[in-house]
């Protein structure tokens, strides 16, 4: 068997295999009326090639060149735009010199080099490469969109045209065409990432064949699991994937015939696979259906000694769901890429402890893996950063949380100055000043330099101060003082009704105390301004009724003011007069009256007395009590002498002002301080 694959895959490893795109056959070529539209196009393709050429010489400065071929399946305008947009990403412009290509432009290519160009031939890997060596392109970028069962998804990948290593793979699921152009930015960022991983270590060669499938199978979806597989296989970084396509179909087809398609095995065609690829390794992967479910395996073979490597087998309920399966199928056949990829993915997700297990766990395996190594020692300043970021939002956190409480504490106690005041003033209202006080008080004690409760506890102080000094005088009888304390208070709350409340009480019990009633004793002296010059006075006042007395008493005169004439009277009188009290400490009062005279004149030098008896009187009379002791009045008194003696010139009118002692009785008890 060796001797005649050896034969058969020679030319293919030395370079001399053809490995042209199918042409037409010559009863199919183009007749003559195109052959001037076809020279004419050869000519702009020339001239397109040479000015690219001259431009990748001035310009790539040691950068490869990436072609960007149009994406197939979605229709011929789309797959050029989705090319153009690729190739004004910035991740991949940094590291190559791009150049989009479109159909036409192949098109073009396929007349220069006399081949017949359709585009599902671009599916086949030698096709493209070739492609991208006729572009002078180092790598080429091409991308299909396809369907696994109800699944869309985009596939892409790039393929280093020399070597056929692919070198790159990305593939996403999507709803609709029109977000594809919106994970370009993340597609051109993620494969040129792993192309700058690609050539940090040496790796073996792994030749991928498309899955084997049996009945059932769709072969479609065969094909696209097999290359979400190889994009996978890229990821773990484990092997270069290789994949000739068309070269191992024509290797197949070449062994068919010498052999027979009866002769040759599965496990044999891989095996040829593997070595017409040039690899070291070949991976064998086949999809069998049985009683409804999928069955899915995988194995790595040593292609010069046949025997395998690794392998793992899988079930699921349908194809489409092999697809989640085939990165687990990676990290079966390379643990430690597949350890490096989970590494990966953990830093991605900022889950960097775990990301470090897997690293290490790499390294068990492989203690020299760079990859790893450079993984490990990321995840472990991101996990030191994670910590002491972690440690840093905590004591944010904290203090957030110190703030948090402080103002809600701040609130609470803004809260609870605004109750105390508004308690303060609702007591203020009814009138309970002493509890005002305390709740203005417990507003200082949270908040000392509060204006408003600092103002209103002054304010409940004071009226308390003035209301408490009236209750004392109320107390004591002195209503006058009461009054005056109860309307400072007032001038401080106006029309407060509490306060208002006691003041009219201070003046009902005024009004209903022993002071409006003047009862008393007393003795005065005082002058008529003419005879008589002299007035004594005793009299007693009955008071029955507030605010009235009667006064009944008698005046003895004296004194003519004449000489030679003696002048005495005597005249009893009563009066009724209205008093009104000054706050306990005496009154004003004024009456009305009527008494009767009795009076005698001497004129010694004759030794005459006339005498005159029972003479109306009408008095009109006023006056003070002092302090309950002094008595100051004046009475006007009206009789007639002027029929008896008109000789005497006796004025009609007698003034009496007089001044004495009072002794009041039956006046409230006074109780000391």
């Amino acid at each position: 068997m060796r001797p005649c694959i050896e034969k058969i895959c020679k030319p293919l490893r030395t370079g001399t295999f053809s490995t042209r795109l199918p042409m037409r056959k010559k009863g199919r070529r183009l007749n003559k009326g195109t052959s001037t539209i076809k020279k004419i196009l050869l000519l702009v393709m020339l001239l397109t090639i040479c000015v690219t050429s001259a431009f990748s010489q001035v310009n790539t400065q040691g950068r490869p060149v990436l072609a960007i071929l149009p994406f197939y399946g979605v229709g011929e305008m789309y797959g050029d735009n989705i090319a153009s947009f690729l190739s004004v990403e910035r991740p991949l412009l940094e590291v190559f010199t791009v150049r989009a290509s479109t159909r036409t432009q192949l098109e073009l290519l396929s007349l220069e080099h006399d081949f017949q160009l359709q585009m599902e031939y671009l599916i086949d890997l030698d096709t493209r490469a070739r492609i991208g060596h006729l572009l002078r392109a180092n790598y080429v970028l091409f991308g299909n969109v396809r369907r696994l069962g109800s699944i869309n998804l985009v596939i892409a990948t790039i393929v280093n045209a020399a070597t056929f290593e692919q070198v790159a793979g990305y593939y996403r699921v999507y709803q609709t065409v029109g977000e594809i152009n919106g994970f370009l930015p993340s597609m051109a960022q993620y494969m040129t990432q792993q192309w700058r991983e690609r050539g940090r270590a040496e790796r073996d060669t792994l030749a991928i064949t498309p899955f084997a499938h049996h009945s059932g199978v769709n072969p479609d979806d065969a094909y696209t699991l097999s290359q979400i597989l190889a994009i996978e296989i890229i990821r773990t970084g484990g092997f270069a994937v290789l994949s000739r396509t068309s070269a191992l179909q024509a290797v197949g087809a070449e062994w068919d015939f010498q052999m027979g398609d009866d002769s040759i095995t599965e496990d044999e065609g891989i095996l040829r696979a593997g070595y017409v690829a040039g690899a070291r390794y070949a991976l064998y992967s086949s999809i069998r259906i049985l009683d409804g479910r999928s069955f899915f395996s995988v194995a790595i073979i040593h292609v010069e000694g046949g025997s395998v490597t690794l392998g793992h087998r899988m079930e699921q309920q349908n194809i489409a769901d092999g697809m989640g399966m085939m990165a687990e199928f990676a990290f079966h056949l390379y643990p430690v890429g597949g350890y490096v990829l989970q590494g990966d993915r953990y830093l991605d997700r900022g889950e960097f402890y775990q990301a470090i297990s897997a690293f290490q766990a790499a390294l068990h395996i492989r203690p020299n893996h760079s990859r790893a190594m450079e993984g490990l020692t990321l995840a472990r300043a991101r996990y030191a950063s994670a910590v002491l970021a972690q440690i840093a939002a905590e004591e944010i956190a904290v203090a957030a949380a110190q703030r948090e409480r402080e103002e809600t504490e701040r609130r609470a106690q803004a809260e609870e100055v605004i109750t105390n005041i508004a308690n303060g003033d609702r007591n203020m209202l009814e009138g309970q000043f002493s509890l005002a006080i305390v709740a203005y008080e417990a507003a200082l004690q949270i908040a000392p330099e509060h204006a408003q409760a600092t103002e209103r506890l002054e304010i409940a102080r004071k009226v308390e101060g003035y209301i408490d000094t009236g209750n004392a005088y109320l107390e004591r009888n002195r209503f006058g003082r009461a009054d005056r304390a109860f309307r400072n208070a007032l001038e401080i709350l106006p029309n407060h009704p509490s306060i208002t409340g006691r003041l009219q009480a201070a003046k009902d019990a005024w009004h209903s105390s022993a002071w409006p009633r003047f009862w008393s004793m007393g003795l005065s002296i005082g002058t008529a301004f003419a005879e008589p010059w002299a007035i004594t006075t005793v009299q007693v006042t009955l008071a029955p009724f507030r605010y009235s007395f009667i006064r009944i008493g008698g005046d003895y005169g004296f004194v003519s003011g004449v000489g030679g004439v003696g002048y005495s009277f005597i005249s009893p009188f009563a009066h009724y007069a209205f008093f009104v009290p000054f706050g306990g400490w005496g009154g004003w009062y004024i009456g009305v009256g009527g008494g009767v005279i009795w009076e005698r004149y001497q004129f010694e030098d004759i030794d005459l007395i006339i005498a005159r008896d029972r003479i109306p009187a009408m008095d009109f009379t006023t006056g003070f009590i002092i302090g309950n002791r002094i008595d100051i009045s004046y009475t006007l008194r009206t009789t007639d002498f002027s029929a008896d003696f008109p000789f005497m010139g006796f004025s009609s009118l007698i003034h009496k002002l007089s001044i004495g002692f009072t002794q009041r009785f039956f006046q409230p008890t006074r109780r000391q301080n």
